[in-house]
């Protein structure tokens, strides 16, 4: 079991974390279980660092949630992943409600949840909150500009997280705090906050209702 410790932004986690990692060609094949965990103290960044980091501000249904896959250049398990340290991730399906910033992304979209398990391989991440969802889940997700990752015989767009803020019972919103378990809360915010706060750092962006 390999274990990593580190102290990054919410952001600055989650781009450590993904990105296509190539074979080393000095690796030699193993068949050993690769397990690999990421124990992060993660700072939550405020609403407005948010707004100005993230290429995109959507407001989101989680529809379905796919088969764990490597981040490998053509998706399959690495000869040696205990030298290249590549990652596992979940691709997750989301139907965009209401985008608030950033050029219109397609809908459905995918996103990237780090961590899984393929076989005897895994990757965990922890916290993990950032990176749970359930099918009709709601949330306003921060995304970075997408890498392409073998999908389904294609090259498909797969957007990276930066964060994810969840929709409560009475209509607002909660950011995930990644120093609790999944389900603490960190800042409680209203739509006419993120609306607000939004409108501040980019006035002139049209919000696109689907």
């Amino acid at each position: 079991v390999r274990t990593g410790a580190v102290a990054l932004a919410a952001g600055q986690f989650a781009a450590a974390c993904t990105g296509i990692t190539s074979p080393s060609s000095t690796a030699t094949a193993t068949t050993a279980p690769y397990i690999y965990e990421v124990r992060a103290t993660v700072a939550a960044l405020p609403l407005s660092r948010l707004v100005q980091q993230a290429a995109f501000i959507v407001f989101v249904e989680v529809v379905r949630l796919l088969p764990a896959r490597w981040n490998t250049a053509d998706g399959s398990r690495p000869p040696d992943p205990q030298r290249t340290q590549p990652t596992i991730y979940r691709p997750v399906e989301i139907r965009i409600i209401e985008q608030l910033q950033g050029p219109p992304l397609p809908s459905p979209a995918l996103l990237a949840a780090l961590g899984g398990q393929i076989g005897g391989d895994k990757v965990g991440i922890y916290p993990s909150g950032l990176f749970e969802y359930l099918p009709g889940e709601r949330a306003l997700v921060f995304l970075d500009p997408p890498e392409l990752f073998p999908l389904g015989g294609a090259r498909m767009p797969v957007y990276k997280l930066v964060s994810k803020y969840v929709l409560t019972a009475d209509d607002h919103l909660h950011d995930i705090d990644p120093d609790r378990p999944f389900g603490g809360t960190y800042r409680h915010y209203s739509w006419q906050e993120i609306r607000s706060t939004i409108a501040a750092r980019v006035p002139s962006s049209p919000t696109v209702t689907r």
